[in-house]
């Protein structure tokens, strides 16, 4: 009778917070365990029925209401229960959009007065307790925070674009419709994801014990969900992630000769000796091997065993105190973490692979659009109006300019949505005047002149700061106008904004300028400041890309020596050996790291990158013991640091720098690698170069916040995590430690070498919890 009232309770509170959620994705997504418990009060009411009631009239009319409660429930709601509730299983497409469609919240509450009528026949059973409604409430504060929840994640009430498979079901929201197999399962997991994202931020804001109890059990399933469908489960008959991808690399083994017809992963070309293996899946099935070789499968288990007693079904062999204490029971943090490991690895895979890469974009906002079409024929809120026509914003509304500048400037969420606004009004506002810039005619636009007056104005250093920056990123099609404004604005802005000019003078003019020339020039002949120096040299280099670079490509042609790469030579001719050294490393991290340069690259190989290369090997040799190195460069030291930057791997030319160098002018070169050095950081070691230099410069937090970045994206490497912990000791996170180590103690298989540095990481532990005050 107890589980009984808890499938009940469970509904109900469901319930409460479906009516609390504006949102009809996320309403079917929490609504799903309405339909388990539904399915178990079916079940546990017949066994109750048939094991204590003596009364004949009531066991009879309890039975014919059962059954006719199972049978609406199975044309209704049995698909839904088995396949994306209890389970996320595999449906033709078609089925799975009609299925999750047809969750409705009229549909939920039919069932709920069915199951109320029913229940309230037992008033007079022994442990019967009345559903007191009062009792179930959210408080106004959990309320309040959920619909917070619910803006920030919303993905229906303005144009999306999304990869998960139940996109399509959305409003507003334009979906991919896969074509083979793997982007099935692809799509299938980022749905999972997304369900499991909202659900981990409602369980955070809950308050009440019993809706966190909810949502803990509903984030249960759908792990073990996810699990089951990125690994294929022991005798399952449904296949996951890894079997699609081991039958799309060795299709050979899967083939059987029979008379029907193979089923759809069959290729044509079934022997080994003419196949030709996909080397990117085949590394993301070697990722996947790594992680299962060292992944403590067992572990998964524990939550396992809760889905199956708690979860998806209720156990009618333990009584209900025993079930709730295994949920009480299972930690949340290791419960988060194991699935974070499992989607870490699912989304590193994918990044590895060409054709998968863009099927893991997240839900992404489409600015500009009007309207999508088609919208869902069915709604969860059935009589909800829903609006799917957008008018586009006013971008000739100087009020709205400054509404909107103002927006940004107090830290509002929507950056891009208002980037993007600012974007189209530079470019397409209303012409207001013709200016004269350079012997060229310019045509100055309302957003342009807002700008103009922002910069020019009394304003604050932030504001006009917040000018800056958004002038600089949309530049693209109007170089021109912003190149005007930055000059002209400069004279007033120049104690305060130096720096910033001088950065975006080199991001946005794209054509030969004599005042900015003048203005970098100046710059550079009146300056001490590196990083001024460094940075006017940087621009000089950009400008000439921007100058002649697409003339070159079109013409296939080496840059030839210019103005600018004359001032940039000249410049580095005159500064020191180890300043020559470090300006040349910096600025081929430029063009070697950024997106801007790749195109160009190749011609200006000859103008610049050779000469850096030239540079650096006649002054690495002059560097001498001084009050900057303490120690001589050996010989073997010099070929390194050749080798290094020859192979462009220039964060190792400052960590080796530094390590010669005495400790201020060290914490020097740390902070070059932290603040300005480009890296790419999708070779690994950069990225620990660059977490090492923050903390070398005594940005612990950052560090760690760095390297953390690391472990997430790479949960198949266990020596990341071990070094992770060494970071916490740093920063004398203890709890975190102690957390850390026991979960990677339980989860993963350690060799001897791990287990070393983890008795290790335990002695420093408790150095540092004996030299703590008494807690």
């Amino acid at each position: 009778m107890k589980k009984i009232y808890y499938c009940i309770s469970q509904i109900k509170i469901t319930q409460n917070l479906i009516n609390v959620i504006d949102s009809d994705f996320f309403a079917r997504v929490i609504s799903r365990q309405i339909i388990i418990r539904i399915y178990d009060f079916i079940t546990l009411t017949r066994q109750y029925n048939n094991a204590f009631i003596t009364d004949l009239t009531l066991k009879r009319e309890l039975k014919d209401k059962l059954n006719l409660l199972s049978n609406d429930f199975e044309d209704k709601l049995k698909i839904q229960r088995h396949k994306l509730s209890a389970h996320f299983q595999d449906l033709e497409f078609r089925d799975r959009v009609d299925s999750w469609s047809n969750i409705t919240k009229n549909k939920i509450d039919y069932f709920y007065d069915k199951i109320l009528d029913i229940y309230n026949l037992l008033n007079n059973e022994n442990y019967f307790q009345k559903i007191l409604e009062s009792n179930l409430n959210l408080s106004l504060i959990e309320i309040r925070k959920i619909k917070n929840i619910i803006n920030d994640k919303d993905i229906e009430k303005t144009p999306h674009f999304s990869n998960d498979i139940l996109s399509i079901t959305r409003t507003n929201t334009g979906a991919i419709i896969p074509c083979h197999p793997i982007q099935d399962k692809v799509l299938s997991l980022n749905s999972i994801h997304l369900m499991i994202d909202f659900e981990t931020a409602l369980y955070n804001i809950l308050e009440t014990d019993m809706y966190k109890q909810l949502i803990k059990i509903i984030l249960i399933n759908d792990i073990i969900s996810f699990i089951d469908n990125f690994t294929t489960r022991v005798n399952s008959e449904y296949i996951g992630f890894d079997k699609i991808i081991d039958k799309q690399l060795y299709p050979w083994l899967y083939f059987k000769y029979q008379i029907t017809k193979p089923d759809n992963f069959l290729l044509l070309k079934q022997n080994k000796y003419d196949y030709e293996i996909d080397n990117e899946l085949q590394n993301g099935q070697n990722i996947l091997n790594n992680f299962l070789e060292i992944f403590n499968i067992g572990s998964i288990e524990e939550i396992r065993v809760v889905r199956n007693k708690l979860g998806s079904h209720i156990d009618n062999r333990n009584d209900i105190e025993e079930l709730l204490l295994l949920i009480d029971n299972l930690d949340i943090d290791f419960l988060l973490k194991v699935y974070s490991d499992f989607y870490n690895l699912f989304y590193k895979i994918c990044s590895s692979v060409s054709y998968l890469k863009h099927f893991i974009m997240p839900p992404t906002k489409i600015n500009g659009i009007s309207a999508i079409s088609p919208q869902p024929e069915k709604m969860f809120f059935e009589d909800k109006e829903i609006q799917t026509e957008f008018e586009r914003e006013d971008i000739n509304d100087e009020k709205l300019y400054e509404l909107k500048f103002q927006q940004l400037l107090n830290n509002n969420n929507n950056f891009e949505e208002i980037e993007y606004y600012f974007r189209e009004a530079l470019y397409h506002s209303d012409t207001i005047k013709n200016v004269e810039f350079e012997n060229k005619n310019i045509k100055l636009n309302k957003c342009y002149s807002f700008f103009l007056n922002k910069l020019n104005s009394q304003s604050s250093i932030d504001e006009k700061r917040l000018a800056l920056l958004l002038l600089k990123n949309n530049s693209g099609l109007t170089s021109r106008q912003t190149t005007y404004l930055l000059t002209k604005t400069y004279r007033v802005n120049k104690s305060n904004l130096n720096y910033e000019y001088i950065v975006y003078f080199g991001d946005t003019t794209k054509e030969k300028s004599e005042r900015v020339l003048q203005i970098l020039f100046d710059n550079l002949h009146n300056t001490d400041d590196f990083n001024i120096v460094y940075y006017v040299l940087l621009s000089l280099l950009k400008i000439d890309i921007g100058t002649w670079g697409t003339m070159l490509v079109n013409n296939q042609k080496q840059a030839e020596e210019n103005q600018y790469s004359k001032a940039i030579k000249d410049t580095i001719k005159n500064l020191n050996s180890l300043f020559q050294v470090i300006i040349v490393t910096l600025l081929k991290s430029e063009m070697i790291f950024t997106n801007y340069f790749s195109i160009y690259r190749d011609y200006y190989k000859e103008l610049y990158l050779d000469y850096f290369q030239q540079v650096f090997n006649k002054n690495i040799k002059l560097l001498k013991p001084n009050n900057f190195l303490k120690k001589r460069l050996e010989k073997k030291d010099i070929n390194d640091l050749k080798i290094a930057f020859k192979n462009n791997s220039l964060s190792i030319v400052f960590i080796l720098l530094a390590e010669k160098s005495n400790c201020d002018n060290a914490n020097f070169l740390y902070s070059i690698i932290a603040n300005s050095l480009k890296l790419n950081f999708q070779y690994l070691p950069f990225i620990e170069h660059y977490a090492y230099a923050h903390y070398k410069i005594g940005n612990i937090d950052k560090a760690v916040e760095i390297y953390k970045s690391l472990v997430d994206k790479n949960p198949d490497e266990i020596e990341y995590k071990i070094e992770l912990l060494n970071y916490y000791l740093e920063q004398k996170n203890i709890n975190k430690i102690e957390n850390e180590l026991l979960y990677i103690e339980k989860n993963f298989k350690l060799n001897n070498q791990q287990k070393k540095k983890i008795y290790n990481i335990r002695q420093a532990l408790k150095d540092q919890q004996n030299l703590a005050p008494n807690r």
